[in-house]
């Protein structure tokens, strides 16, 4: 078992592993969210869009009230290892930041839910919700495993999977910002869309920078 297992394992750590499981929970939830906001836009919902949108912002600022809480329980711990204790508040972090960009990739599809994109492009877009959405199911897997190292070696090869799908899809709607301009009659959506791409990519780059430093601390021994 790592060392990160053994300390998690004591009864006086568990505190930590039980936040650290319901903050992966709220991300979830997030992502899971985001599906049905980018499903409204592409049908053309905006007031589900806006309850999901919403939704996803209540779901987020728990996650943060929850990190706040990891993050406190963790330093006033008496974990032995201050370097375990660093890394175990950056991975925290990093997750937590992942999330934030859910929030950012709704927040700007409101702002261009009157901009309808061309059905191939909202597939994809759709698409890559999914992927945001899956990170995060792998994420809690991780989390509620912590103690099975080999278990997250391989889902860190699942992220990585997801992160290189991603960069295709951002690849294929580059590629279509001139037909998506011609769509959208507004230089000004196409520059929000940019926006959602690029924190739908970040999302992904950064969950698999969580998921790598969740792997370090289970490698450690």
């Amino acid at each position: 078992m790592s060392l990160l297992g053994e300390y998690l394992s004591m009864r006086k750590y568990n505190k930590i592993h039980d936040l650290m499981v319901s903050h992966v929970g709220r991300c979830r939830a997030i992502g899971d969210t985001l599906i049905k906001v980018t499903s409204a836009w592409t049908a053309g919902n905006a007031e589900e869009a806006q309850i999901n949108r919403n939704m996803i912002n209540i779901e987020e600022k728990s996650a943060d009230d929850i990190e706040d809480e990891i993050i406190r329980e963790i330093v006033t711990s008496p974990l032995p290892d201050a370097r375990i204790r660093e890394d175990l508040i950056s991975f925290v972090r990093t997750l937590d930041a992942s999330a934030g960009g859910v929030k950012r990739v709704a927040s700007n599809i409101m702002l261009i839910i009157d901009y309808p994109l061309p059905q191939k492009y909202a597939k994809i877009v759709d698409l890559a919700a999914g992927l945001v959405s899956d990170l995060f199911k792998h994420m809690e897997k991780a989390i509620q495993n912590i103690m099975r190292g080999k278990m997250i070696e391989n889902l860190v090869d699942k992220v990585d999977e997801l992160e290189n799908q991603m960069d295709a899809y951002y690849s294929d709607l580059k590629q279509g910002y001139y037909e998506i301009e011609s769509s959208f009659q507004s230089a000004a959506a196409l520059i929000i869309l940019d926006h959602v791409v690029r924190d739908l990519e970040f999302c992904l780059d950064i969950g698999e920078n969580a998921i790598n430093l969740l792997a370090g601390l289970t490698y450690r021994r």
